[in-house]
């Protein structure tokens, strides 16, 4: 699970263990939309300050960012 917002942070937290994991940080305007990939451990993240950023969820890197 990770739900964002308003504060510019993505928090992703274990739904198997029921535990945070950490914080996605890097965009500068609230976060519009999220999207997990089905089958791979990505997560898409859009905000207002148009940028889209590609996430490994497994270790919280970016992995393609689009400014």
């Amino acid at each position: 699970m990770a739900p964002a917002g308003y504060d510019q942070v993505i928090r992703v937290w274990s739904t198997a263990e029921h535990s945070y994991m950490y914080e996605l940080n890097g965009h500068t305007n609230a976060i519009l939309s999220l999207f997990f990939h089905p089958n791979e451990p990505i997560l898409l993240s859009c905000s207002i300050d148009e940028s889209i950023k590609v996430w490994d969820i497994g270790d919280g890197r970016c992995l393609r960012q689009k400014e």
